[in-house]
């Protein structure tokens, strides 16, 4: 799968991800935060599941018909401290 991760995320949910055969790429990478909106719409375009523990993307995501949200468990992962 595509994943983008946003900052909130952490490295350790993003290394997690690539280490198991996963495409992923950090807002990190891309430069200084370009927001919200725009990260979502990074998602939507690139066709990547967007992953974040900021709740202000709930309400973009209902807002965004093309949008996709999707629940991870850290713990269920063992990554209850992904942000560290």
């Amino acid at each position: 799968m595509r994943f983008l991760i946003d900052n909130s995320a952490g490295q350790r949910i993003a290394d997690w991800l690539r280490n198991n055969g996963h495409d992923v790429i950090g807002i990190r990478q891309l430069g200084p935060d370009p927001g919200d909106r725009a990260i979502l719409d990074l998602s939507v375009r690139d066709n990547r599941v967007l992953v974040t523990i900021d709740t202000d993307f709930g309400e973009l995501v209902f807002s965004t018909a093309s949008a996709m949200l999707v629940w991870f468990d850290f713990l269920t992962l063992g990554l209850h401290n992904a942000s560290t």
